[in-house]
């Protein structure tokens, strides 16, 4: 019985074991920190630091995915930059050979090849406004979420914070937006439009802007009307109409950023100026027509060639 007894009352053996006991949970706790490098790890070490820890971890891993961002948005805006400059080439080529069709020693042939070209280069154009996205976005076509109607709104978050963002507006750069382009509106004409009807036989392209010749007819069927508009801005033009049917075909052209409009009624022809000026001559003969912005012309059949030309 003494021995026993002398066994479960030996407190220095019951010290000793709960010594090894902490020795060994603190090596634990040291082991945990060598491996993890960290002086805090849970909750028991320091609870204070525990949760500051964690904030600034949080907000770490809030600031990574920004950078993120940032890198996605610098790729999206070097790839409408990339889009940008290719088409500023095309349209500085354009110009160039605009300039060479106003040499007046090309025949008509020459210019309308140099049509053709412009034609293709303003294709070109477009093809890279279609082209051009990022994620599956368009970037430089049918944006209206921009700050005007006709641009593309993107915001980039850059920060953690909600506030922390960047904005970017790109405008819209087809070949209509950057007015080089001759608009054919066939969805108010009854029939289809075909080509060859219209042409620019001479002028003067001393504008800053690259404009396409005017190509093409329209032709309607009398419930239904065609618009081509065409932008012609500086110098002189000679506009040859070859062919015009229906009752309510329209020409409408430009003469220094200001509209004007012809109009084919049973009547005859009528020019209407809105502002600025232009004057009108008869191909092989010098009888002109000139008003001003507060004039209305108009002329019958009479005053227009055999050939259609005015």
């Amino acid at each position: 019985m003494s021995s026993f007894s002398q066994i479960n009352t030996n407190i220095q053996s019951q010290r000793a074991f709960q010594n090894l006991s902490d020795t060994s949970e603190e090596l634990a706790n040291r082991r945990e920190r060598l491996t993890t490098g960290l002086r805090i790890n849970s909750a028991s070490d320091d609870a204070a630091g525990f949760e500051i820890a964690k904030g600034l971890e949080t907000k770490t891993g809030s600031q990574q995915q920004a950078l993120r961002n940032i890198g996605d948005a610098k790729s999206a805006l070097s790839v409408a930059e990339g889009a940008l400059d290719s088409q500023l080439n095309i349209l500085q080529s354009a110009r160039e050979k605009a300039t060479q069709a106003a040499n007046g020693s090309l025949s008509q042939d020459e210019r309308d090849a140099i049509a053709g070209e412009l034609q293709e280069l303003v294709g070109e154009v477009n093809d890279i406004a279609d082209s051009t996205t990022f994620n599956g976005d368009q970037l430089i076509k049918g944006g209206t979420s921009g700050d005007s109607s006709n641009s593309v709104g993107l915001t980039f978050q850059t920060g953690s914070e909600s506030d922390q963002t960047f904005d970017v507006n790109i405008n819209n750069s087809t070949g209509t937006d950057l007015g080089v382009e001759t608009d054919l509106d066939a969805s108010k004409a009854a029939s289809t439009a075909s080509t060859g009807g219209q042409s620019v036989d001479s002028g003067d392209f001393a504008d800053t802007q690259v404009k396409t010749p005017l190509e093409g007819s329209v032709t309607a069927s009398t419930t239904g009307s065609g618009n081509l508009a065409g932008d012609l801005e500086g110098g002189s033009f000679e506009v040859e109409v070859a062919e015009k049917s229906g009752t309510s075909s329209k020409v409408e052209f430009r003469v220094d950023g200001n509209t004007f409009t012809a109009t084919n009624t049973t009547s005859g022809s009528s020019f209407t100026a809105q502002t600025g000026s232009v004057q009108l001559s008869t191909t092989g003969g010098s009888n002109t027509i000139a008003f001003n912005p507060t004039t209305d012309v108009a002329f019958g059949p009479a005053d227009v060639g055999t050939d259609g030309k005015t």
